[in-house]
């Protein structure tokens, strides 16, 4: 996978390992649960009614949510520009597409996954159902007056313990196919330390990890090969092979993605000042060798 280009392309580890949205950016709300994963591990997406599920575009604006916040080394509260969110989103600037910026903070604020199996707090599994929401509140100002969006709690604790992987948000962004934007930034959970292989059986890959809703191979597979080839194009993968019910994933070996890292530490302190000596003291050490 991609090598971050930048300290502020990143994701959260945890939240790359099922399906946040709906593939589809469905005209009608859909206010159904959707369920991935085992009994060991995975979540359930519980929507509110009035808002539905997260689709698709709602996954372009997390992904710049994470971006901006991590600008600002991740404050609990992130402020922004709502013109230039919707210009990196490449929505335009029209009343539609701030409304449609509203309806994806809304749903990110109203959406709650019910998980088990996927935190870790110092060193530790749970494995009790938790809830987990993404914001706690939002406002959106017009002009040049700043808008901002406040974590949960826990994706903050999340954020700041650094619990997150490197993903490059204007390569996910300029992907066309929705299933290519979920392959890639799942792979990016998954693939790291200069890793050139990786496998996984098609249909629960496609269907626990993805978020397809085809049931055979036959159908996976003819949905899967043009989300793949976007990714070739776009040289995130070098390529992909189907072989005995499983999906083989090639990266370019320069391009592996690397293991989560802490955050940047601040620049250490320059050194004291050198003592300068004259011309003859200078002489005396080099005679003795201090020199």
């Amino acid at each position: 996978m991609q090598k971050r280009t930048t300290p502020n392309d990143r994701d959260l580890y945890a939240l790359c390992q099922y399906p946040m949205a709906l593939l589809a950016d469905a005209e009608k709300l859909v206010a159904e649960q959707l369920t991935f994963g085992t009994k060991r591990q995975g979540w359930t997406i519980v929507p509110h009614p009035s808002v539905g599920l997260p689709t698709a575009r709602d996954m372009e604006v997390y992904v710049v949510m994470i971006q901006e916040s991590a600008s600002a080394r991740f404050p609990k509260t992130t402020t922004f520009n709502r013109a230039a969110i919707l210009k990196k989103l490449d929505w335009g600037d029209s009343k539609e597409a701030v409304e449609r910026l509203h309806l994806a903070f809304k749903r990110w604020m109203r959406t709650t996954f019910t998980h088990h199996g996927l935190l870790r707090w110092e060193g530790k599994t749970e494995t009790e159902d938790s809830e987990l929401g993404i914001i706690q509140d939002y406002s959106l100002k017009s002009g040049k007056a700043p808008s901002e969006f406040t974590w949960t709690d826990i994706l903050h604790r999340l954020l700041t313990e650094h619990q997150y992987v490197h993903l490059d948000a204007d390569l996910y962004l300029s992907l066309r196919r929705p299933t290519a934007k979920a392959v890639y930034r799942y792979l990016c959970g998954r693939c790291w330390s200069g890793q050139t292989v990786y496998e996984e059986s098609v249909v629960p890959f496609a269907q626990q990890r993805i978020g397809l809703r085809q049931k055979y191979p036959s159908q996976i597979i003819n949905k899967l090969r043009p989300a793949l080839d976007d990714l070739c194009a776009a040289g995130a993968l070098s390529g992909y092979e189907f072989q005995d019910q499983k999906v083989r994933f090639f990266f370019p070996a320069q391009k592996a993605t690397e293991r989560p890292q802490p955050a940047e530490k601040p620049p250490l302190a320059p050194p004291p000042a050198i003592e300068r000596h004259s011309a003859s003291v200078r002489e005396e050490m080099k005679k003795r060798g201090l020199l």
